[in-house]
């Protein structure tokens, strides 16, 4: 579909109280010439392809969590305020063409932290009804009942529109906070971890949203642990009240 019929479609009166979203396959080699012309033309958000690809890098063998920091736009990933970011979508288990794109299940796992816990984008949960819908697998079937995926959707959800700031970021471990009352840790590699930094945050007891866990938060250097092959989103208890 060309741009311009976009424009002619969605009109004012179409698209008042409703989220438009599209999609289309393009990499940092085909981002200008496929995708680019939507972006200029239309407000339409987009499946963040590009980001999807550098989440494969990072979380892949040899790749480093330092390229989910401030992934680069156009080549790393779409701007935050027309991206619909995701691990996997529709096309990717169900064509040959795109299964090369689907992640380890931890690393999906892990990667749903990262796009539940950061600022930019709007997220995008796959889910489907597996074989007996005439799907190859199950993997994802009724996945947006996952109760693993609930917390870290409701933690989204109480931190939209705060702020993100990295307190730590090396090839394995990348930790941010959201605002000064939340922050994601996550650790891709086979062994645990401890950072120890000045979170920033509001003094006062946090809960780890994924597995119960608390902490209690002071001034100065803290100490946070991240398990191997996994990752935490604490938030501070006030918000879940």
């Amino acid at each position: 579909m060309e741009e311009a019929y976009f424009s002619q479609l969605f009109t004012d009166d179409i698209t008042e109280g409703m989220f438009i979203f599209g999609e289309v396959i393009a990499d940092s080699g085909s981002f200008d010439r496929d995708l680019g012309p939507y972006l200029s033309t239309t407000s339409m958000d987009f499946m963040d392809f590009p980001l999807q690809a550098t989440i494969r890098q990072a979380f892949g063998f040899g790749g480093s969590l330092r390229s989910l920091e401030n992934p680069v736009f156009s080549k790393g990933a779409l701007a935050g305020d027309r991206a619909i970011t995701f691990t996997v979508n529709h096309d990717i288990p169900n064509n040959d063409g795109f299964r090369f794109m689907i992640l380890d299940p931890v690393d999906e796992d892990l990667a749903y932290t990262y796009i539940l816990g950061r600022a930019d984008g709007a997220p995008h949960i796959y889910s489907d009804l597996g074989i007996e819908d005439g799907l190859r697998e199950d993997r994802w079937k009724m996945a947006h009942r996952d109760q693993e995926l609930w917390p870290k959707i409701h933690f989204r959800n109480l931190v939209n529109g705060t702020g993100q700031e990295t307190l730590f970021i090396n090839d394995c471990i990348y930790a941010f906070r959201r605002g000064d009352r939340a922050l994601v840790g996550i650790n891709k590699c086979g062994e645990p971890f401890q950072i120890n930094v000045d979170l920033g945050l509001t003094s006062g007891s946090y809960i780890n949203m994924l597995n119960q866990n608390q902490i209690s938060v002071a001034s100065g250097n803290q100490t946070i642990s991240i398990g191997a092959r996994s990752s935490v989103m604490y938030i501070n208890q006030s918000l879940l009240q």
